[in-house]
């Protein structure tokens, strides 16, 4: 029986992605009002995809506790990430491109030549699901793993959406060029060869994972001060951190 919790929580993690899917299209005429300029961005649409990731966390985590680890648990992990991080994120920013204006340059345009672009993120992400799957295990991921890529595209639109950081004038300003800017850099960080430290915890000893650790202190911080507007962030931050960390305790990282 203990083989088969972990993949318990990746069937919640793929399911949770999939009702969230409906969440965000069931709630579109509830966040658009015509003639309504105030967005009512009901919070289920950023709290189901960190349900997803809690999900993602707890299967590896009861893999490496139950010893039960196996090939189709790690397929079917891959295939619920798409699901949750890739597809959800994709469809949220379709959905706010074709039901926002955009301070005019794109109301009533909903040709699919203006989403061809997002379609790099399932793709990106797909590619690199397969990287990840085909690559030896190790201390670090190459390449912007995809449930850190959902979490920027959606914090870095829920701080625009509310006014974080004078980030909704930059939106305004450049339109779908924002869009297409924000979406082409995620997408290369996750086909990239950059070395991220993953949180694959061996032992829960401070020695060994210190820069786990303070990053998760930096990340509770950063949650408290500023609460969902904290999830862009903590993916900056995770990157810098790792790339810090790399010089601090010098790893020795294999290639893939």
């Amino acid at each position: 029986m203990k083989k088969h919790i972990p993949n318990i929580f990746t069937c919640l993690n793929i399911a949770t992605g999939t009702f969230a899917i409906a969440v965000l299209i069931y709630s579109i005429p509830f966040v658009y009002h015509p003639g309504e300029e105030q967005r009512n961005i009901p919070h289920v649409i950023w709290i189901l995809p960190l349900l997803c990731l809690i999900f993602d966390f707890a299967d590896g985590l009861a893999a490496r506790i139950l010893n039960a680890k196996s090939e189709m648990g790690k397929q079917l992990d891959s295939l619920a990430d798409l699901v949750s991080f890739a597809i959800y994120p994709t469809v949220l920013l379709i959905v706010l491109i074709f039901f926002d204006d955009f301070d005019g340059t794109i109301k009533g345009f909903h040709l699919p030549i203006f989403v061809i672009p997002l379609l790099l993120i399932p793709i990106c992400s797909a590619l690199r699901l397969a990287k990840f799957n085909v690559a030896e295990s190790s201390e670090h991921f190459k390449g912007l793993p995809t449930p850190a890529n959902a979490i920027f595209l959606i914090g870095i639109f829920y701080i625009s959406f509310k006014d974080t950081f004078g980030l909704t004038e930059i939106r305004d300003d450049l339109g779908l060029v924002f869009v297409w800017l924000t979406v082409i850099i995620s997408s290369l960080l996750l086909v990239s060869n950059i070395n991220l430290f993953s949180f694959k915890f061996s032992h829960f000893k401070w020695k060994g994972n210190e820069m786990r650790y303070l990053f998760i202190i930096m990340v509770i911080i950063l949650a408290v001060w500023l609460k969902f507007a904290a999830l862009a962030p903590i993916i900056v931050v995770y990157i810098i951190w790792s790339i810090i960390s790399n010089k601090i305790w010098k790893w020795s990282l294999p290639q893939k």
